[in-house]
């Protein structure tokens, strides 16, 4: 069983001191919340997004994700900073998050775009988490003429550090759901 909760949120992100002075700069805030169970028990993930992408805003100051997990054997939190965020924003759809059963555990893919500049060279990132270990990956995609996105990358290679099963699923997952994920909004 799997619970599912989103919640989209305006709040005070940042403070920089700068010579004595404090910078606050407001964000919004995506945060997802998803339970599921598996040889470890229950399983609580949690999944924030500052400053995502959104309707007419695809630049910012400032633009990460925290993922963090939690069982009674485990815990740990990621966070992805995307040092672009002058040109994109981590575009994250929750309805693109999986949960794959292998050997008893649950993997969980965590597929994201960026929204930004229109270009023929484009990039899915794909956090995955199993068996207590966290991977990040980049996949570089290309278009003609802003459309008909392909990945170009070898993702046998590319993934060979991850479990047999769990590579095959999760290549799986990007091809049958590459432009799912992208989107093709802007």
């Amino acid at each position: 069983m799997q619970k599912t909760v989103i919640i989209l949120s305006v709040l005070a992100l940042l403070t920089v001191g700068c010579y004595g002075q404090t910078l606050i700069i407001k964000s919004d805030t995506l945060v997802i919340h998803k339970t599921f169970h598996d040889k470890n028990g229950n399983n609580n993930l949690e999944i924030k997004v500052v400053n995502p992408c959104g309707e007419n805003k695809y630049d910012g100051w400032i633009n990460y994700i925290t993922v963090s997990l939690h069982n009674k054997n485990y815990s740990d939190t990621l966070i992805y900073n995307n040092s672009n965020y002058e040109m994109s924003l981590i575009n994250l759809v929750e309805s693109n998050l999986a949960l794959k059963s292998i050997s008893g555990k649950q993997a969980v893919f965590i597929p994201f775009a960026y929204c930004g500049n229109v270009d023929d060279d484009k990039q899915i990132t794909c956090i995955v988490l199993y068996d207590h270990k966290t991977h990040i990956y980049r996949i570089n995609l290309r278009g003609i003429e802003f459309q008909n996105y392909k990945i170009v990358d070898d993702l046998n290679e590319k993934l060979k550090d991850l479990p047999k099963k769990l590579k095959k699923k999760l290549i799986n997952h990007i091809n049958s759901q590459y432009e799912t994920i992208l989107g093709f909004e802007w």
